[in-house]
């Protein structure tokens, strides 16, 4: 899942002095030249398994200002249902690279 976690991350991102993230700028070149350039081609796949994880990191992660807090997480809890250990240090894990490929990436 990490290899994942960081393509997205990365094309979220945007690129110095650019408007537009690089998934939008990679999807404009794809409709210009009619197939998706090697980048967007190449980018890694979920395992189904666990896509319903990735929607709760990015769940958690667009209503917290600033990492993803364990009351964050208890409290998603409270709501929905307990999540297991695993699934709790995954999100703590997805969080630390979130921060990780920011810096990495200016």
């Amino acid at each position: 899942m990490s290899v994942f976690a960081k393509w997205q991350f990365w094309a979220a991102g945007y690129d110095k002095g650019s408007k537009v993230s690089r998934l939008q700028n990679l999807k404009q070149i794809e409709k210009s030249i009619g197939k998706p350039p090697k980048q967007l081609a190449e980018r890694p796949e979920l395992r189904s398994e666990l896509a319903y994880l990735w929607a709760l990191f990015v769940s958690l992660k667009n209503a917290s200002e600033g990492a993803i807090s364990y009351n964050q997480i208890k409290s998603y809890m409270d709501i929905y249902g307990d999540l297991t250990a695993f699934e709790v240090d995954l999100i703590r894990e997805l969080d630390q690279l979130s921060y990780q490929e920011a810096y990495a990436n200016g």
